[in-house]
């Protein structure tokens, strides 16, 4: 019994903080959908393996430069979320292989920091799974606590 109180807590606690940091990136999203858009170069895309306690990931790192009113700046952000891992080498490759150095791409600049860019903010439908996913960790936390208090 005092199991479900201790899951339930947790599930609604830790679903919260993922889910303010899913709205976070949410509004991100939106606020770069907006920003214009300007050619850029890739100058680097590989894929890195990361390996920690929860396991292996694999993340795609593509770097691009771009020019503005004759000032170069770089990037790196690809599109809004969280660092962009994936379970399998396979989809952070397929990402990476989307964007070879040396191709010409769009990417979205901060009219209001010029040195802030993201690749794609439009690819956000990640963002929609997090933010499901989240609620339904609060939403089953809630009625573990819930069932426990009402024993």
């Amino acid at each position: 019994m005092i199991l479900a109180l201790i899951i339930g807590v947790s599930f609604v606690s830790r679903g919260a903080l993922l889910l303010v940091r899913g709205v976070r990136d949410f509004r991100f999203a939106m606020e770069a959908s907006r920003w214009p858009s300007v050619l850029a170069i890739v100058s680097e895309s590989e894929v890195e393996r990361d390996s920690d306690s929860e396991g292996v990931s694999y993340r795609p790192c593509v770097s691009y430069s771009y020019e503005i009113e004759g000032r170069s700046y770089q990037g790196s952000t690809l599109f809004p979320g969280f660092e962009n891992a994936y379970a399998f080498a396979r989809s952070a490759k397929g990402i990476a292989e989307k964007y070879a150095v040396g191709s010409k791409v769009y990417v979205a600049v901060d009219p209001r920091n010029p040195a802030r860019s993201i690749l794609d903010p439009n690819r956000r439908r990640h963002i929609h799974v997090h933010l499901a996913s989240c609620s339904l960790l609060v939403m089953i936390g809630l009625m573990l606590l819930v069932w426990y208090l009402r024993r």
